[in-house]
């Protein structure tokens, strides 16, 4: 038998009888209201029953045709979270009165209210999130609501929701001057089913070349870089036009869906917690982020980790964590900041009383999905040159242009090497590739750089793996 699918009742019943005529041509009487005709068709109707159940059983032990509870069973193992249980619309209402009130009135949270009947469907109802109170003298008040069942037909059009499902005394009129919006279904068998595949695939597929080629897919990402630090720790810069304080939800997505299970994308590690006053400052600092703490070791208590930090503008600032009771390893938390729109660059300072080990981080976006934008490298390049009698007017500016583009050029990590700026930069123009008319004779090349010179063939300046070469002052003297 296969179980490709079930046979119909009639199928059986008509191969049973093929079956006995085989053994006996004599047997007759298989009309529907014969003895044979009704034993076969009762004994059909049996054995379709068992072939659906053992046809059941069978696809929901594959994750291409379980349905179900059997589907959420299966997909448990790489999607922990399970099925997505959709979102509950939520908005605002006005509640209002016809005149101004005499005393103060209560909006109790969890008072529900109603969008009428549309379309022969139920009334869709919504309860308010928080108490609301309207004081004495106002006439309308403003209430946040919400859904009280998930799904996209929770969402509702302007000044659609007209009733009180629990009336509040003193309240006589309720409307939404804007839509409730956000409501969206849970996820269906066939998503859960993609999502499900998606994520077995990803780890194999989830490099640093595929992180980076989906992030350039992004409209105002320029540049990215994904490195990897090592113990499932991946570094990944983003130079978008957001900026410090823009919209990262694409950034964040691209992150969360193609970064593979059990890899953490940790920011930069800026110190590190030893033991009681065993710190480590100066690791690394960023363009800007928000500060993380990650616990290197199981935490048997809570604890509290207090850091103070420089702002993008230079203020020192001061950051506390709760870590709570029975951490895990690896767990990470977010600090709460002097202010929620600060940025820090570096952790200048640690007050913390424990014993345990901890990461503290900078980065964008949400842990374990971290990112920094590039830090740039401000690069002062001194030339001095002697030229030809034939040289052109312009060759002192069409040098610094030359230096200028190219420094620009240099990509997210890439090492600032002397013979580079040399030979493409000064000797050649960058522009047009070719070499430069005029010049006679180099006579000084000095490039600084993050508190270092470097004058020679063969010198070089590291540039960090979330840093990034710009040109500085370049100034050119002919003679």
């Amino acid at each position: 038998m296969s179980l490709s699918r079930v046979r119909k009742i009639e199928t059986i019943a008509t191969e049973m009888k093929t079956d006995q005529q085989g053994l006996n041509p004599q047997l007759q009487g298989y009309g529907p209201m014969a003895v044979l005709g009704s034993i076969n068709r009762s004994l059909a109707i049996q054995i379709q029953k068992l072939e659906t159940l053992v046809w059941t059983a069978n696809a929901n032990l594959s994750i291409r045709t379980a349905t179900g509870a059997a589907l959420d069973a299966l997909v448990i193992d790489r999607l922990p979270e399970g099925r997505l249980e959709g979102e509950k619309a939520g908005g605002f209402v006005v509640m209002g009165r016809y005149s101004p009130a005499p005393y103060q009135i209560v909006i109790a949270a969890g008072t529900r209210v109603s969008r009428p009947v549309v379309g022969g469907t139920s009334p869709t109802l919504y309860e308010v999130v928080e108490e609301t109170i309207m004081e004495v003298g106002e006439s309308s008040v403003v209430v946040n609501v919400q859904a009280t069942e998930a799904g996209e037909a929770s969402n509702a059009p302007a000044y659609s929701i007209t009733g009180f499902i629990d009336p509040v005394p003193g309240i006589e009129s309720i409307e939404n001057p804007l839509p409730i919006s956000g409501g969206e279904d849970p996820e269906t068998d066939e998503e859960l089913r993609r999502r499900y595949i998606y994520a077995i695939l990803l780890p194999g597929r989830a490099t640093p070349t595929m992180i980076v080629q989906r992030l350039l897919e992004i409209p105002g990402v320029t540049e990215a870089a994904v490195d990897t630090v090592g113990g499932g720790d991946i570094s990944v810069i983003v130079d978008t036009a957001e900026g410090l304080f823009g919209d990262h939800d694409a950034i964040d997505a691209v992150l969360y869906d193609n970064i593979a299970a059990g890899i953490t994308s940790r920011g930069v590690l800026t110190a590190q917690i030893k033991g009681e006053e065993d710190f480590v400052l100066d690791l690394g600092d960023s363009a800007g982020g928000r500060l993380y703490v990650r616990a290197l070791g199981p935490i048997p208590g809570s604890e509290i980790i207090e850091a103070d930090y420089l702002d993008v503008l230079g203020r020192e600032r001061t950051a506390t964590v709760v870590i709570p009771t029975a951490t895990r390893r690896g767990a990470g938390f977010p600090m709460t900041m002097e202010e929620s729109d600060d940025r820090a660059t570096t952790v200048t300072e640690i007050r913390y009383e424990g014993t345990e080990a901890y990461d503290i981080l900078v980065g964008l976006g949400e842990w374990p999905a971290l990112f920094n934008l590039p830090e740039s490298v401000n690069v002062i390049v001194y030339v001095e040159i002697r030229a030809t009698q034939t040289a052109p007017a312009t060759l002192e500016e069409d040098l610094q242009v030359s230096i200028r583009d190219y420094l620009n050029s240099y990509r997210i990590a890439e090492d600032l090497e002397y013979s580079d700026v040399f030979i493409n930069a000064i000797a050649t123009n960058w522009a047009t590739k070719q070499l430069f008319d005029g010049i006679d004779e180099i006579l000084v090349c000095r490039i600084v750089a993050k508190d270092q010179q470097i004058s020679n063939i063969g010198q070089k300046i590291t540039i960090d793996s979330d840093e990034r070469i710009r040109s500085g002052a370049v100034q050119v003297t002919v003679i």
